[in-house]
């Protein structure tokens, strides 16, 4: 018996679909800054902050990370844990 039949339980299609978007637009970038640069520490490092850029860009943009996933990011130890969860929150317009 499935998951879904024993538990009402549902794949997440929303939230997988856009968080392949997101690891797609990083994988296609750096696979193409990649074939011009060449292999040194300072390109890497700089490749690596580039993925972290887009990946979280990514998230915030499609809005990946809805409130249950947000809520299981606050029960972790993550440093600076605080500062991610307000970044991919949702914004809220303003009011006024």
């Amino acid at each position: 018996m499935g998951g879904r039949r024993a538990y009402d339980v549902r794949f997440p299609w929303i939230f997988t679909a856009r968080a392949t978007l997101v690891s797609t637009a990083m994988a296609l970038t750096l696979s193409a800054i990649r074939q011009i640069w060449g292999t040194s520490v300072i390109e890497a490092s700089a490749l690596t902050l580039l993925g972290v850029v887009i990946v979280l860009v990514g998230l915030r943009v499609l809005q990946v990370m809805g409130p249950n996933e947000l809520e299981v990011l606050q029960r972790v130890s993550v440093p600076g844990k605080h500062l991610l969860i307000r970044w991919l929150s949702p914004s809220r317009p303003r009011s006024g």
